[in-house]
């Protein structure tokens, strides 16, 4: 704002002072007002810039323009020069009629009367809004560019302090370093500028590291990567670094920067942690080891202690023998299962378990776990029952194997703490989306149940619930330890309600897949089949009755062993006799396995029925009173529906010189178990402990079928290449030749790429049978030998010969 003196008269003519006044509006915004601000005149160009007509102008007060951006002392003094008939100069801020803004270079001059005082002043301006939008701008980029300074002053002291710094040109020559830099590296900064980058190699690093590092900055990308640097006093220290290639006007780079952090702590921590990973696995495996090594060496003694006590039991010993060996086979039993579940707990630990998922059928798994736990409940009088929720698929994809053995332990452990009442397993359906299911399985007790305390060292290995020295209960606390890990690794839950003398209700939630199609099973003609039932308890004879008729067989229920004999007499002749007589073994008068031998000698009938003997108690028990009775299988009750089909399937399927097969649960049903086709077989067994060759012997010749051994791998293998076996049983830890490596040349031969060979041995740790598998074995049987099993996996790979006869024709 500037204030000059007022005008000075001169004397021009009147066509001078028109043509000044025309260029004057040519080239300025004109206005003229009165003393009191009054606007008298304005011009074209004033009347444009300020977007009011003329006459909406003449007259208002200069007011009209205010934009309010200067202060109210800048019209004050403003009015005072001019007042003064002082010239006044400077640049104002105007509000146009739609309220944009303008700024204009203004210069009021007053013209003065004959007194010498202002009589009017004249204001003529000049359009500068796009020089201040300019110098706003201007000042602006200035604001940010002394910002963006200060910023990066900020950030290279930020940088200095906290990183390590170093620029050098294209070959890699230091140009400038940090502080930091010469403190990491112990040279100063003259012994660093002008020296390679070659001066911190460590040697750690192959040079295709470093070609690979210097390749990517040159083609102007970024590198970033951990490098192991070489101090001035030989020690060794780890940078984190990035390089950033800085390229000049042509695209290419001009100087490299390095920025680097100290990691030299961090990977002295992952070196720490590798290595204490390294002895833990050791550890780990020494543990493995250890246990597979202890598992062979007890394996074996009880092979021999169970194997030649189930000898001595079938033999038929004095009443006080038997009691004996009995008690032995409990106490082996009992060995066996804490050998078992050692193993599973350090598979466990060690991560090594893993699960199957294939189809299998609910209610025969069920069923399953009935046979196992019945003889315990019966043996303390107790109530069992199994109950499963219409809703609960049948059909599912899951580890069978694994949910039996948790479900076997709880029903178990319900039975061991239950003195009377019952125990109940109930299965339910929480949840049922496309193909999956949510089961809850309940396992509830009337038993002793459990205090707080005591539920809070549940599922920890070698925890039980009664610690003192008068406890009643025996086991390891392992049980539910494992219960809990598999239920973990199955992606459910395991808890459990109790209280003192009310009982115990141990809950298991799993998720399970749902098979599209039902676990195949055997089928039998119903319409071809009549069957008669002999049962003197009515819940259990209606029971079987209702399930043999919604199954289409033509059936017939008796109460008796008497109205059996009765009801198979008026229909030996007839064209329609009974083909299969379900017989309870404990009846009043006659009891079943009488009966059974009274219809077997009717040998003037045309047609002998089969015989299944129906009985709660073991079927071992039952097969030593009915020896000589002829039998054509067993069944245990409860009876399972599943179970019953199966069973009457091998039956008529044996009739009609069809190879009874085996259940989805991968164990033989209900009826005898088809070993009589293993007659006459020829196996060869390599086992190199005598005592496991005499035990095997004996149950290979109680089964019909002659035995070659061999006493190690390189005898197996010339035995084998010289005969014609039907299948040979392999034992896998023996001198000179392993089963392992006598496996492998027995199966380079073509002749015998398809004979069956089973291993037979004490290793039962995890990755034992896919070791047997990969050398070519068919099965893997784990020691102490069970009878049963070895029977089925004979049946199993033992084909049936192509032109065995039928037991019965029609």
């Amino acid at each position: 704002m500037q204030k000059v003196d007022g005008p000075q008269s001169t004397h021009s003519s009147p066509a001078e002072l028109f043509d000044q006044k025309f260029a004057l509006d040519q080239h300025a915004i004109v206005a003229f007002t009165d003393v009191r601000g009054t606007i008298t005149y304005v011009n074209d160009k004033f009347c444009t810039i300020s977007q009011y007509s003329r006459d909406e102008l003449i007259g208002q007060n200069h007011r009209i323009l205010n934009s309010s951006h200067h202060p109210p002392g800048f019209f004050r003094e403003m009015y005072r020069a001019v007042a003064n008939g002082q010239t006044w100069h400077g640049e104002i801020k105007n509000r146009a009629k739609d309220g944009s803004f303008y700024w204009v270079d203004t210069t009021i001059v007053p013209t003065l009367n004959a007194e010498g005082k202002p009589n009017r002043y004249v204001a003529i301006r000049a359009d500068i809004t796009e020089r201040k939008r300019l110098e706003e701008a201007l000042k602006e980029s200035i604001a940010i560019t002394e910002a963006s300074l200060k910023e990066l002053s900020d950030q290279k002291f930020a940088l200095d302090q906290h990183a390590i710094v170093a620029l050098t040109d294209v070959q890699g020559t230091i140009t400038n370093v940090n502080d930091k830099f010469c403190t990491i590296s112990q040279y100063s900064r003259d012994e660093l500028i002008g020296q390679n980058h070659r001066i911190l190699n460590s040697g750690h690093h192959p040079r295709g590291f470093f070609r690979d590092m210097y390749q990517t900055i040159a083609n102007g990308r970024v590198w970033h990567g951990e490098i192991k640097n070489r101090a001035r006093d030989g020690s060794f220290y780890w940078v984190d670094t990035t390089i950033v290639p800085l390229t000049g006007e042509n695209g290419k780079p001009r100087q490299y920067i390095a920025i680097r952090a100290d990691i030299s702590v961090r990977k002295q921590a992952e070196e720490a942690t590798r290595q204490a990973k390294v002895e833990a696995e050791e550890a780990n495996n020494a543990k493995s080891y250890f246990l597979a090594n202890m598992s062979h060496e007890i394996r074996t003694p009880m092979n021999a202690i169970m194997g030649m006590t189930y000898l001595a039991l079938r033999a038929d010993p004095a009443p006080e023998q038997r009691r004996y060996l009995g008690k032995i086979s409990s106490a082996a039993d009992s060995l066996l299962t804490i050998i078992n579940d050692i193993l599973d707990i350090s598979k466990l630990e060690a991560g090594k378990m893993e699960l199957e998922s294939v189809p299998f059928s609910l209610d025969l798994l069920l069923s399953d776990i009935n046979d196992i736990v019945i003889h315990a409940a019966k043996q303390k009088n107790l109530d069992i029952a199994f109950s499963t929720e219409q809703e609960v698929p049948q059909y599912l994809i899951g580890d069978p194997l694994r949910l039996k053995q948790i479900l076997i332990n709880l029903v178990n452990n319900a039975i061991k703490f239950t003195q009377a009442g019952k125990v109940f397993l109930n299965v339910s359906a929480a949840e049922v989306t496309g193909n999956l299911t949510h089961l809850s399985f309940s396992v509830s007790d009337t038993g002793v149940g459990m205090t707080a305390e005591q539920i809070s060292r549940l599922f920890q290995p070698f925890n039980q619930a009664d610690v003192s020295h008068t406890r009643k209960f025996g086991g390891t606390g392992l049980g539910l330890a494992i219960s809990k890990e598999l239920c973990h690794l199955m992606k459910g839950t395991l808890t459990v309600e109790s209280a003192p003398d009310k009982g115990t209700t141990f809950i298991l939630k799993v998720e399970l897949g749902i098979s599209s199609k039902a676990v195949p099973r055997r089928g039998t003609d119903t319409r071809r089949h009549s069957i008669l039932v002999a049962d003197d308890n009515p819940g259990d004879r209606d029971t079987l009755y209702a399930m043999l008729t919604a199954k289409g067989f033509a059936t017939k229920a008796v109460s008796s062993g008497e109205e059996a004999l009765f009801a198979l007499s008026l229909t030996a002749d007839s064209r329609d006799p009974f083909d299969l007589v379900l017989m309870d073994w404990r009846m009043p008068g006659i009891n079943g396995i009488e009966a059974a031998r009274q219809i077997k000698s009717h040998s003037e009938w045309p047609r002998i029925p089969a015989i299944v003997i129906v009985t709660a108690l073991d079927r071992h028990e039952v097969m030593r009173d009915a020896s000589d009775a002829g039998l054509d299988g067993f069944l245990i009750k409860p009876v399972k529906e599943s179970v019953l089909v199966d069973t009457i399937a091998d039956i008529f399927d044996r009739e009609v010189g069809v190879l009874s097969g085996t259940s989805a649960g991968g164990s033989r049903r209900g009826s005898s178990d088809g070993s009589e086709r293993l007659v006459g077989r020829h196996v060869l067994l390599v086992e190199d402990i005598e005592v496991n060759r005499d035990l095997v012997g004996e149950l290979l010749g109680d089964l019909g079928i002659s035995v070659t051994m061999a006493v190690n791998g390189r005898e197996g293998v010339e035995q084998a290449l010289a005969g014609r076996f039907d299948l040979v049983l392999m034992d896998i830890q023996m001198p000179i030749m392993d089963g392992l490596a006598a496996t492998r040349s027995i199966r380079l031969d073509r002749r015998f790429s398809t004979m069956p060979i089973i291993a037979m041995t004490a290793h039962a740790m995890t990755g034992d049978r896919n070791q047997s598998l990969d050398a070519g074995m068919n099965d893997h049987l784990t020691k102490p030998i069970n009878p049963d099993r070895l029977t089925e996996a004979l049946l199993r790979w033992i084909p049936a010969r192509p032109a065995q006869s039928a037991r019965l024709t029609w």
